[in-house]
């Protein structure tokens, strides 16, 4: 029976590199609270230690200074060498609470659970959940910063994006999504990626999906959620104890499934690949490597609903065409110049140009021969199709 693995619940990007771009969106985020000045007590609740560091390391001091406001920032346990920062001894946050200074503002790290928390639950939280949402244009801000700069369009696309998968499919995790707009913003800066959308498809791993370039044709779109949730839901594999009957399936599929050599290009050869995908679907792999293999790729092995791509369609029909004209006993260099050029063009996986003289007849019916072949209506239907 399926289920979550026991030693891999879900992998967790390290917080190493993203902590100092969550704290300086949660550091923008709470300067819009304090400017407002209606949250003037405020908790920060459930990020990671690196983040709390990251966050108090940008203050100027357990008092501080936000939106020019006076701040008062207290942790509720001790983060090495930010030690000035804890509560005062023999204090609780309670009374840290009913000790603010006038005029001052209050902001409590909750980086460890307190005895008197239920007394504080007026105090306005801030979660990983809120600054991802509320705070997004923050994170964007601070993922970006001293790289590529987003225009107005660029940063519509991105944000719809995102708000494509939260309904869609899931709420990234905080980490995960900050990971992400870090890797679209390097893609961008380095000019790896050309545009926002191949960007945002190359970035895919980042939130535990498939990366998949088909995407960044149909980003934003009905098409491309399909494919997102394809992706998506085949990410969730590596998180389960297969059937044997599945596992055995994708074994076989797996074995005889062709992968693409990326070696000339600096990635992997087909055999690396393999070992990948496998390492992901039946061992506990927390790197997760198999998610940087494009969805293409993937989806033969692991997706019930393969779907063959223009190019694979476009060559299987020269295929056919030289089939019905070896059943006549004939080549495809019995054909006219045009109609030559057309079945080469079909077998490179590209349209035949349509505007060569005569080149439609040839392909759609006109050469009767392989008119009174079998599969005749299927071959017209597709050859319509690809001029």
């Amino acid at each position: 029976m399926a289920g979550l693995r026991n030693k891999r619940a879900e992998s967790i990007p390290d917080t190493g590199s993203s902590a100092p771009v969550i704290a300086e969106a949660l550091k923008a985020y709470l300067e819009t609270l304090f400017e407002r000045g209606d949250r003037l007590f405020v908790r920060l609740d459930g990020f990671d230690d690196p983040v709390y560091a990251s966050f108090l390391d940008a203050m100027d001091g357990a008092d501080a200074r936000l939106a020019g406001r006076s701040v008062v920032v207290r942790t509720t346990g001790i983060i090495g060498g930010r030690e000035a920062f804890a509560l005062d001894k023999g204090k609780t946050a309670t009374w840290h609470r009913n000790h603010v200074p006038s005029g001052h503002a209050l902001l409590l790290v909750f980086n460890e659970s307190t005895s008197d928390a239920q007394s504080l639950k007026d105090v306005f939280p801030v979660t990983e959940t809120r600054l991802t949402r509320e705070g997004f244009k923050y994170l964007i801000n601070a993922a970006f910063r001293g790289g590529y700069v987003l225009n107005p369009n660029e940063a519509a696309v991105l944000e719809e994006f995102v708000g494509r998968v939260r309904k869609g499919l899931a709420e990234p995790q905080l980490r995960s999504l900050t990971s992400f707009l870090i890797e679209v913003s390097r893609s961008l800066s380095t000019g790896e990626s050309t545009n926002i959308q191949a960007a945002i498809a190359g970035a895919l791993p980042e939130l535990r999906m498939f990366g998949c370039r088909e995407l960044a044709g149909h980003l934003n779109s009905p098409r491309g959620d399909r494919l997102l949730r394809d992706s998506y839901e085949a990410a969730r594999l590596g998180e389960q104890l297969l059937e044997d009957r599945k596992a055995a399936e994708y074994r076989a599929r797996l074995e005889s499934a062709g992968f693409q050599d990326d070696r000339e290009a600096g990635g992997r050869s087909p055999e690396e690949k393999r070992g990948a995908l496998r390492r992901f679907l039946f061992e506990d792999d927390s790197d997760d490597q198999a998610l940087r293999i494009d969805w293409s790729e993937v989806a033969p092995v692991i997706h019930k609903k393969t779907r063959e791509s223009s190019k694979t369609k476009l060559e299987k029909l020269a295929r056919d065409v030289k089939e019905a004209l070896a059943k006549s006993n004939e080549q495809t260099s019995d054909l006219p110049d045009y109609g030559q050029e057309a079945v080469a063009q079909l077998e490179a996986g590209s349209r035949p140009n349509t505007e060569s003289p005569g080149s439609s007849p040839v392909l759609v019916g006109g050469h009767q021969r392989i008119a009174r072949r079998e599969r005749l209506q299927v071959l017209e239907g597709g050859h319509r199709q690809a001029v």
